[in-house]
């Protein structure tokens, strides 16, 4: 297991993204779905990692859990050559869980990803896909030994670098506290990809995330020491001009584009790994615009042919952002 130190890591960042990670879980037990996952991909399983909406707002019982499956490789998960291909191509691969905890449905959604490729993605990856997930808080549900628990704090530690270093220009020259700070950055990676998201859902992430921001923003903040500069208070003074605002807005054009098609071609392939996944982009389409999708049988037979209408007529009412 190698990593590149491209990066300058400071220590207080490692030690805060440690304390992040091993926080209890509240508000349910996911034993179950822990060990369905251990027992399907068995020692190729390096970490599972929880992260999205249910570990903002402990509701594991109505919601869909968002999961990252880190593993050793794809020839050790996967039996099928098709399935070890896709997520080479295009890491990660979207699966569907569903199991009983005590009379009690628990339901996820997980991406499996190799530690490999995940390093990859956070340090050379132009699209913000997999580091913008990372620099926001997550927890450890399963790692398979201290190595990699590091492994992957430091992986977490590039992911909050690498947001905060990508994002802030876009600010300008100013006076700026945490929330403003992450909810520029969230705005702008929200944007590189199809989401069905309300015009205020980066200010609502990051305040229900605040203090756990606060901290990693804190002692993120020497590793980007040209580019901010702490004040009392919570409160950063940006070092930017707006000749730099304005380059690092138009990259982040470029991202969105990118983040499209990304996006599209991520839909498409979910069609073959994901189970109803044409029921549950609905359901989130719904949940988080109000717009009903009606499903058809044409439409889940054929997925990406029809979903690819749909999607189209989504784009032109701006329910996807």
């Amino acid at each position: 297991m190698t990593q590149s130190n491209h990066i300058d890591i400071p220590t207080p960042l490692l030690s805060e993204i440690s304390l992040q990670c091993e926080k209890n879980v509240v508000g349910s037990d996911l034993t179950e779905l822990i060990d369905y996952l251990l027992s399907k991909y068995g020692e190729s399983v390096s970490g599972i990692i929880l992260y999205g909406s249910c570990l903002r707002n402990q509701n594991f019982e109505e919601g869909i859990i968002d999961l990252y499956v880190v593993i050793s490789s794809y020839e050790k998960a996967y039996d099928k050559r098709s399935l070890r291909i896709l997520n080479s191509l295009l890491a990660p691969n979207v699966f569907y869980a569903e199991v009983n905890d005590n009379e009690k449905k628990i339901r996820a959604k997980y991406a499996l990803i190799s530690l490999e490729d995940l390093n990859r993605g956070v340090e050379n990856w132009f699209h913000s896909y997999i580091w913008s997930r990372f620099a926001q808080p997550v927890r450890f549900l399963y790692t398979k030994d201290n190595e990699t628990k590091q492994y992957l704090h430091n992986i977490i530690a590039k992911s909050v670098i690498k947001f905060l270093n990508l994002t802030i220009a876009a600010l300008g020259p100013g006076r700026f506290d945490t929330e403003a700070i992450w909810v520029n950055g969230l705005t702008l990676t929200y944007a590189a990809e199809l989401r069905p998201e309300h015009s205020n859902r980066a200010q609502d992430i990051t305040l229900q995330s605040i203090s756990d921001l606060v901290h990693l923003t804190q002692h993120a903040a020497p590793a980007i020491r040209g580019l901010i500069e702490e004040l009392p208070r919570g409160y950063y003074q940006t070092n930017t001009s707006s000749r730099k605002m304005k380059k690092c807005i138009r990259f982040w054009r470029l991202r969105r584009w990118q983040g499209r098609i990304l996006s599209i071609l991520r839909l498409m392939k979910a069609a073959f790994t994901f189970k109803d996944c044409v029921d549950y982009a609905a359901w989130k389409i719904k949940r988080h615009t109000g717009i009903n999708i009606v499903v058809t049988p044409i439409l889940k037979k054929h997925p990406i042919l029809f979903g690819l209408t749909t999607l189209w007529q989504l784009l032109r009412r701006n329910a996807l952002r």
